[in-house]
């Protein structure tokens, strides 16, 4: 008689194979998403800093008013992420990381310094608020 088929032990070595493939292959695949997501992330932060020194430039006079009236020597300030949403300098959706967590912190930044901004989650209160 011709039997057509597989054994049990060939199953077994595909299987097996499989196996040690899959053990390999998924921690690459979940760290690869990982870094992608923390490009990304940065990539929206660059926007965000973007989108900031905008607003400054083009609300300069009223930034610098703010600045003067808190007497801040240093001129460093910062400007709320959604404020820069609010005021339609920054999608909604870059506001958010790439887990749809918000990024609600700070743009900090020196007046007159466009090396100067940063994304920070939080200030200290001897900072000023520009806007």
């Amino acid at each position: 008689m011709n039997r057509k088929g597989f054994t049990l032990i060939e199953l077994l070595t595909v299987f097996v194979i499989l196996g040690v493939i899959m053990v390999i292959a998924i921690p690459t695949i979940t760290s690869s998403m990982q870094r992608t997501k923390v490009k990304q992330n940065d990539e929206r932060k660059k926007l965000l800093l973007s989108a900031a020194e905008s607003f400054v430039s083009e609300n300069k006079n009223t930034v610098y008013s703010v600045v003067k009236a808190a007497n801040n020597t240093e001129h460093k300030c910062y400007i709320k992420v959604s404020k820069l949403v609010s005021e339609n300098y920054l999608d909604d959706v870059l506001s958010k990381d790439m887990d749809e967590k918000d990024f609600g912190g700070y743009v900090l930044f020196v007046l007159g310094n466009p090396s100067s901004y940063e994304y920070v989650d939080s200030v200290d209160s001897t900072v000023a608020a520009c806007y």
